[in-house]
């Protein structure tokens, strides 16, 4: 510590607080050099302050460098160690450097936090590291202790919902609406938990709340939880109204250009190309990850929880590992030149690393299934990088595929499912990623339509297993029975027996579809 400025009560000079909170304001306003150099400067005349190292952390991650990021929150945990912040903090760097054991383990034992703050960081920590019923746990002990925190209770709720215990996820989510009507994602979760009857639903009290906040006021939630309500009740056209009033409210607030997703679709396919695919570089074979991917809403949770019913396969359910990886390996935070470096990177590291990190989760089986949707940008990669993966693609009906992510707030990521035009686009441009996938990898890909699914579950499920080189199970086709927890918006869905309700309800508002459907004539996918 500087000499001039004697320590606070915290252990920090008071000089040393406000050039920490100057560098913070330069990393919100995303001066990066500017923001790295102050640190640095900082550094040198403190280098053993954990709140100085951890804002370096902060920095290196925010710059894409990863494994720096690890470093400087490392030795601000070795100097601080009873610090829940820093831990949490370790946590997190630990999960997005691969070493997802290691996070689990440190998440884990963490022991009960006082500050509501970093209990919910812990809860969310947790579900992102497939630890789901210590994120429980933590919950349950927290509102215990703060029952009146309606944060706290909402995060009670989703772990609830996502071990499959959704008659208790609905009475907190009763119970914190009466308190909060206005909460629109805690409506909406509540809303999806299971389906909704003509004795049994919420509509009266949803617009209701809806009339009370009025057209300024709204949470896009609300409105997205009025028409799953209706849409259970069978009046289509109210339904799709509250959608399509939900998605407006929510694509207002996003400074999101489709342009710029098609833009990175095509760069991946220029560069990850058949003399790409020439190379001899060699992956690493002793990974056997079975990818279930393709756009949300075609079919992906369903085909995780049939796959993840057999004896010898797990799931991860969605996750971020195979992105995190590519990042490391580009060390850049812009999309052209990451796609550039990941072309040249190690795929035999790559491939390693990922499959530790997958390792990491600590599931059974001798096959782990990752089942993140947009995974589908990585297929070039992932075919190169894991020899032995199985890919497993997901592919629906596209009008039906449209409407399913129009109808779905998802609140985080797929930020072109707002929009039935940026939908049209942004379907346009991955189908014709897929196309030049299969040309270039077609033999690593194992299409499958959700329709057929349907249609025929054990013809597909007994099509599936082969693939992935394992044996008929019975219970595969008993899917609904899986206990394994899911966090995804088909959650609920999965966990009731296979139904062709949704198949073509799409049909039901053809006409207000016809945004869609004209720019997917366009992009030649009707």
């Amino acid at each position: 510590m500087s000499a001039s400025a004697p320590p606070s009560e915290t252990g920090i000079a008071p000089s040393s607080k406000a050039a920490l909170r100057e560098i913070e304001m330069l990393l919100r306003a995303r001066k990066m050099a500017d923001a790295e150099a102050a640190a640095v400067a900082l550094a040198s005349r403190q280098p053993d302050d954990p709140d100085v190292l951890s804002m370096q952390s902060r920095i290196a991650q925010a710059a894409g460098k990863i494994v720096e990021a690890d470093a400087f929150v490392g030795r601000a945990f070795a100097l601080a160690p009873d610090r829940h912040d820093v831990r949490l903090m370790r946590v997190a760097a630990h999960l997005y450097c691969g070493r997802v054991a290691e996070a689990r383990a440190l998440a884990i034992s963490t022991p009960p936090l006082d500050a509501p703050a970093l209990t919910l960081r812990l809860t969310r920590l947790l579900t992102e590291l497939n630890a789901h019923e210590e994120a429980y746990r933590v919950a349950h002990v927290a509102c215990a202790k703060r029952p009146d925190d309606m944060a706290l209770q909402a995060a009670l709720a989703g772990a609830a919902a996502a071990l499959g215990r959704m008659a208790e996820a609905e009475t907190i989510a009763d119970r914190l609406i009466a308190a909060r009507p206005a909460m629109g994602e805690i409506t909406y979760n509540r809303s999806t938990l299971r389906k909704q009857t003509r004795t049994s639903n919420h509509l009266v009290q949803l617009e209701g709340e809806a009339s009370r906040v009025g057209e300024d006021s709204i949470d896009p939630g609300l409105c997205y939880a009025i028409g799953k309500e209706h849409e259970d009740l069978g009046a289509d056209a109210a339904a799709f109204d509250w959608f399509a009033r939900g998605a407006a409210l929510r694509r207002k607030r996003l400074s999101y250009v489709v342009d710029t997703d098609r833009g990175v679709m095509e760069t991946i396919a220029a560069t990850f190309n058949m003399d790409w695919f020439a190379q001899a570089r060699v992956g690493h074979s002793g990974a056997v990850p079975i990818f279930v991917l393709g756009l949300p809403r075609t079919g992906t949770t369903l085909v995780e929880r049939i796959l993840s019913s057999h004896s010898a396969i797990s799931t991860a359910g969605e996750v971020n590992d195979f992105a995190y990886a590519v990042t490391r390996h580009g060390r850049v935070r812009d999309k052209g030149n990451l796609i550039a470096a990941a072309a040249n990177a190690d795929l035999n590291t790559l491939g390693e690393e990922y499959w530790r990190a997958l390792s990491g989760y600590g599931l059974g089986g001798r096959l782990v299934i990752d089942k993140t949707p947009l995974n589908f940008l990585y297929i070039g990669l992932i075919a190169k990088a894991l020899p032995k993966a199985r890919i497993i693609h997901l592919t629906r009906n596209p009008m039906a595929t449209g409407y399913a992510m129009f109808k779905t707030y998802f609140r985080m990521g797929y930020p072109f499912s707002y929009d039935l035009e940026d939908i049209g686009r942004y379907m346009g441009a991955y189908a014709r990623l897929m196309q030049h996938w299969r040309a270039v990898a077609g033999a690593r890909i194992l299409d499958v339509a959700y329709e057929d699914v349907v249609a025929d579950i054990e013809g597909q499920a007994l099509r599936m297993l082969g693939f992935c080189g394992v044996a008929w199970e019975d219970a595969c086709v008993s899917f609904h029975e899986n206990s394994q927890p899911s966090t995804t918006a088909s959650a609920a869905q999965v966990r009731r027996p296979l139904y062709a309700d949704s198949i073509e309800q799409w049909r039901k508002h053809e006409a207000k579809l016809g945004p869609l459907a004209s720019v997917l004539k366009t992009e030649g996918l009707l």
